[in-house]
């Protein structure tokens, strides 16, 4: 396209209307993406903190022995990876939403730029076939 000081064409205009709308879809697919690696992240903690409390190595309260908190902590360090994974997983997913709604936005804007042009241009060219 042009410099900022000229004035766009109904076809850089369409164009820019046809980018953030390829902009919208790509975010959308890597949205969806980072919700299906979510799902996953939260499936393998859950899976992980269950083998966890289950191996026969895991702590069992007992008065006067060990202690609730113990026991969780000992399921805390045999889960923390797959707890950062699902850590990530939420941060990608919530980035993923951003960059959505940001593209959306780019698109909703590109869409008035492109009618205003197409209106401008019309304008021209009326005013020109009158003249």
């Amino acid at each position: 396209m042009g410099t900022l000081d000229e004035p766009l064409t109904p076809v850089q205009a369409e164009f820019a209307v046809k980018r953030a709308t390829n902009k919208v879809a790509f975010c959308t697919a890597e949205f969806r993406r980072a919700g299906d690696e979510l799902v996953s992240a939260k499936i393998a903690y859950r899976e992980a903190v269950v083998r966890a409390a289950f191996d026969p190595e895991c702590p069992v309260p007992r008065r006067g022995e060990v202690t609730v908190g113990e026991r969780d902590q000992w399921i805390d360090r045999r889960t923390a990876l797959e707890k950062d994974a699902l850590f990530a997983a939420e941060i990608n997913r919530e980035t993923a939403i951003e960059a959505l709604r940001s593209a959306r936005t780019e698109h909703q804007g590109a869409m008035a730029i492109n009618a205003s042009v197409r209106e401008a241009y019309r304008l021209l060219m009326s005013s020109q076939t009158e003249g």
